[in-house]
């Protein structure tokens, strides 16, 4: 028996006790993927078992709703004076990822209905989304059938991965020609929050908000979350995508400030799995959420929106991220949060 242990076959107790140690200590350290993944290899864990460790490492913390009530209810990060209303939301998807673009509308339905919403899509998923949401403002156009059935690696195989991510510029150009101004996400994005008024620039971009190591490897700016005011944005974005296509389509952004009148979004817009395990410390991060009113607070503001692959199957960054927030959404109380960010979206 201790010489088939010796081989391998280790019981569950050891196997435990050596996956939580070696997860401590990439935790202590973390800002990498690849470091989890490599941990991952190494001792062959089970996937399960990655999951619990996890959330008994992040889970713990996250009930602070009791000493935190003290803090302001600050909805608005900039003077109004200053800011001007937001007129409409831009996505793009196929229908390879229509079950997040439902999520993501969904969110808009509960937290923003009258906010009129541009989608550029193929042919199926107009049919599925013009079904799904009968009475949401939504203009759909369908200008991507080309890249109908194709998921990331395909496209990359093809070389048209870059063409796809700067159809982001087509939908915003689109949705500038019918309103004064737009918020381009992705279609894995889902609301918690109105949008309040964001200040009266040409453009506003989500900064990573993660440790200055990494900036190297993803940019300062999210290309899934980004405001635009001027149809110079969009010109200017196409060009300099193609001109230093380093992170595809996000890289550019890192130049805006010095080309646009430019603002930033506070961190409680744009949450994503980057902000909790490339920080600095994760556990810090865990603990500036709290709870008020049936409501997910980061800091002293409510969370407004979260980015995230909330029905993908098991993933080293989403899933512990995913139930970091599914546990918020259950201290607040609020089922319809709770329903929200819980389900699977999956179009019948």
């Amino acid at each position: 028996m201790d010489n088939e242990i010796g081989k391998g076959s280790l019981n569950t107790h050891t196997k435990r006790s050596r996956v939580k140690r070696l997860l401590v200590q990439v935790l202590k350290n973390i800002g990498l993927y690849n470091s989890l993944r490599a941990a991952n290899r190494a001792i062959r864990l089970r996937k399960p078992a990655f999951q619990y460790h996890i959330r008994q490492l992040f889970g713990r913390g996250l009930d602070v709703t009791a000493q935190q009530h003290h803090r302001k209810d600050k909805v608005e990060p900039w003077p109004a004076e200053t800011a001007c209303d937001l007129c409409s939301i831009s996505t793009l998807s196929t229908e390879t990822s229509v079950d997040e673009l439902h999520l993501l509308l969904s969110s808009i339905q509960i937290h923003m209905p009258d906010v009129p919403v541009f989608l550029i899509a193929d042919t199926p998923t107009k049919t599925i989304i013009s079904n799904a949401f009968p009475d949401l403002n939504i203009h759909i156009s369908t200008q991507l059938d080309r890249y109908h059935g194709l998921d990331r690696q395909g496209m990359e195989k093809q070389g048209i991965w870059l063409d796809f991510m700067l159809e982001k510029c087509t939908i915003i150009d689109l949705a500038l020609s019918k309103t004064r101004n737009t918020l381009l996400v992705d279609a894995d994005v889902v609301f918690l929050h109105p949008v309040p008024a964001v200040p009266d620039k040409n453009i506003g971009l989500s900064p990573h908000y993660v440790a200055s190591q990494h900036t190297d490897d993803f940019g300062i700016f999210n290309a899934g979350f980004v405001f635009v005011q001027h149809h110079a944005v969009t010109e200017w974005w196409r060009r300099k995508s193609k001109e230093d296509p380093g992170f595809f389509e996000q890289q550019a952004l890192d130049s805006a400030p010095n080309q646009f009148n430019a603002f930033e979004f506070p961190n409680q817009y744009n949450f994503g799995w980057w902000q909790l395990w490339l920080s600095t410390n994760p556990q810090e991060v865990v603990n500036e959420f709290w709870i008020k009113d049936h409501k997910i607070y980061r800091n002293d503001m409510p969370l407004i929106s979260v980015h995230t692959h909330f029905v993908k199957r098991f993933n080293q960054r989403y899933t512990p991220f995913n139930d970091v927030i599914r546990r918020l959404a259950r201290l607040s109380k609020d089922p319809q949060l709770i329903d929200l960010v819980s389900r699977n979206p999956y179009i019948e």
